[in-house]
């Protein structure tokens, strides 16, 4: 609650003063923000600009200090200070320098990895609202310790038998198809997975929608424990995408309007008030066990395939066997 009154504390300082941002509390799941676990929410302020569709996402400590800084702007502005348009810009609370932004994330889930099964399959980007922002391709697959795949032949029955043997396999991110045209500037995605200090980032890929990143990694496991099976079986690893953002100029049909329409435009072209910040959330959240049972649901069917073409070898071996 005290959240949501500083968002609407700050929106009239935006709308008189006329600074075309608008503020928004949101929700990140614990997902995209390693620091805060699994299981956990970060609650974040997003500041947008309402010219050109640039975004922020302030964590609460910046957004405290942004939010005095802005209570003493709008009073100076109350009090008739006529040197307010003097203000340079890097001194300005409402303003900041185009950054990397978080387009959303893709989770792969790792059951397939606990019966020696790769992972080939596209999965959807969701941003924080749970909504579509495009797809990733990423394979992740049994291999070597050298990173060479073993292969469609490959095939553990019993997870158990994996128990005190070495174990590695290979994180493959291909490409990605991304929905909104701005990020054409440049993408790139980060990504950390179980005993990492620190995050794997990709390099970015500029001017393309269709970035492909053709990022590899061998994962080294000296010796599987149950504490590795219960990772396959229950985790997954998010892999976050980043759009980079740049001062593009600003539609001239916008410019004409107040930081007041602007807002109201937005409202009525499908913005949520900030009172759903919570539901937003429970609809990431859904969307995350949404893709949990399509894994585990591809899973079965790559289990039941497998088994049904060992099945099918076997018996054609045995029918050779009068004939020997």
């Amino acid at each position: 609650k005290q959240w949501y009154q500083r968002r609407v504390a700050i929106t009239p300082g935006s709308e008189e003063l006329n600074k075309h941002k608008s503020f928004e509390v949101i929700l990140i799941s614990g997902a995209a923000n390693p620091g805060v676990g699994q299981s956990g929410t970060k609650v974040m302020v997003k500041m947008k600009n309402l010219l050109n569709g640039n975004t922020w996402l302030w964590e609460r400590g910046k957004f405290m200090n942004r939010r005095y800084l802005m209570q003493d702007m709008y009073q100076r502005f109350l009090d008739g200070d006529e040197t307010l348009d003097e203000t340079p810009q890097d001194e300005d609370p409402f303003w900041d320098p185009p950054g990397d932004v978080l387009i959303g994330t893709s989770s792969a889930f790792l059951q397939a990895l606990a019966y020696g099964i790769d992972m080939d399959d596209p999965i959807l980007i969701t941003d924080y609202k749970g909504e579509d922002q495009g797809q990733m391709y990423v394979n992740i697959s049994p291999c070597d310790d050298k990173g060479k795949c073993m292969g469609e032949e490959y095939f553990v029955e019993d997870s158990s038998e994996l128990l005190g043997k070495p174990y590695s396999y290979k994180i493959t991110i291909k490409s990605a198809e991304i929905r909104d045209s701005r990020f054409n500037v440049g993408s790139f995605i980060k990504y950390k997975i179980d005993g990492d200090e620190e995050e794997t980032i990709t390099p970015t890929v500029k001017a393309s929608l269709s970035p492909v990143f053709n990022h590899s990694r061998v994962v080294k496991i000296d010796k599987v424990t149950q504490d590795t099976l219960d990772f396959f079986e229950n985790s997954c690893i998010t892999f976050q995408l980043y759009g980079c953002q740049e001062d593009r100029e600003s539609d001239k049909s916008l410019v004409k309007l107040s930081t007041k329409e602007l807002r109201q435009r937005e409202m009525s072209s499908g913005g949520i008030s900030p009172g759903n910040a919570l539901s937003r959330q429970l609809t990431k959240s859904n969307v995350g066990e949404s893709s949990a049972l399509k894994a585990e649901i591809l899973l079965l069917k790559r289990r039941n395939d497998i088994l049904a073409k060992k099945e099918k070898s076997t018996d054609c071996d045995s029918a050779l066997i009068p004939l020997l």
